[in-house]
């Protein structure tokens, strides 16, 4: 059985790192090292990584100082030992069996990345999202890629096994998290080194449970680290003209309802800044004609866009009635 490194990036998560490690803790897959890299915590986390550390000696703890999940990730990453790589961020916990189920996909698949469903937990309630894909199943990498970019594959790092071989570019040297983007970074990443790998596995099971905090920095206000994920999308771009042009027309449709939800974000925080708001806007503009010719656009989709971008306030409104309705629906499932 071979080594799995789990890289978990800790930062002020004393409420949620114990839920988190102990559900590593749990896996029915033994064969792992984990190593919690402290970036630079103020509260007890530094503390609890000691102590989980003195409990099993599979688990390292690395201390830096504060530079961003993706620096922390990255320091796990030059200190792996494993032949396969998970990531579990500290706000978050998994099913007992969740590395054990990946790890025999990836290989009875011959796969070198492997991922599954996942729930997700907000306002004390939890809802499941599962992917389209009927049962465990290989897909290709025009699969995977047309997955990630739709969103019918969700374009993070915490659900996913990779195969370590594929994380090394050319020169041998081993491909690191983009330090400089704050948001959609591992949306990034996979696009980087997805065309390493040849085949992909899905576990259709729901294994991940990602615990959304509103203060985590993709659900946070508006700040201009926000507008990273505009450079995240470009870098995407750049990268899908070159490896899979054929790809392009998905993405330009989910980068416009990118730059829309961002030009939301800054009315709503009544920000002044002529600069960001300008080059927001250039983000919207960018693909908008693109997308709007796109004959695999529906009417609807555009006429939605169209409203979007001239009435942010209005569609926000609409958005919030429907986030009431949900939870009221979710309140009644629960018996709340």
């Amino acid at each position: 059985m071979d080594l799995i490194t789990i890289i978990v990036p800790v930062y002020n998560a004393g409420q949620t790192l114990n839920k988190c490690i102990s559900s590593i803790l749990n896996q029915t897959y033994e064969n792992w090292e984990l190593i919690l890299v402290n970036d630079g915590s103020t509260d007890n986390s530094g503390e609890l990584c000691k102590s989980f550390c003195k409990k099993d000696k599979r688990i390292k703890v690395i201390e830096k100082e504060n530079g961003g999940v993706s620096s922390a990730r990255n320091i796990g990453l030059l200190e792996a030992n494993g032949s396969y790589i998970g990531f579990v961020d500290a706000d978050d916990y998994i099913a007992d069996d969740f590395f054990e189920i990946l790890y025999e996909c990836a290989v009875n698949g011959n796969c070198d990345i492997s991922f599954c469903d996942y729930y997700e937990e907000k306002d004390g309630y939890q809802k499941e999202y599962k992917s389209r894909y009927e049962g465990n199943c290989v897909l290709s990498r025009k699969e995977f890629v047309d997955g990630i970019v739709s969103g019918m594959i969700q374009g993070f790092l915490c659900n996913k096994l990779l195969r370590k071989q594929i994380l090394y570019d050319q020169n041998g040297e081993i491909i690191l998290l983009p330090e400089t983007i704050s948001i959609c970074e591992d949306f990034l990443y996979l696009i980087q080194i997805v065309w390493n790998a040849e085949q992909f596995s899905h576990a259709a099971f729901s294994l991940y449970y990602y615990c959304q905090r509103n203060d985590s920095a993709y659900h946070s206000p508006y700040n201009r680290r926000k507008l990273t994920e505009i450079l995240a999308y470009d870098k995407v771009h750049e990268i899908l003209s070159s490896k899979m042009p054929e790809a392009l027309p998905l993405l330009e449709k989910k980068y416009l309802n990118m730059a829309l939800k961002l030009q939301d974000l800054f009315v709503h925080s009544k920000q002044r800044n002529e600069e960001e708001r300008e080059f927001i806007q250039s983000a919207i503009q960018k693909y908008e004609v693109a997308v709007m010719k796109n004959p695999e656009v529906s009417s609807a989709e555009k006429i939605y866009y169209k409203l979007y971008k001239w009435f942010p306030k209005k569609i926000r409104m609409i958005k919030n009635v429907k986030h009431w309705m949900e939870l009221r629906r979710m309140e009644k499932k629960y018996e709340i």
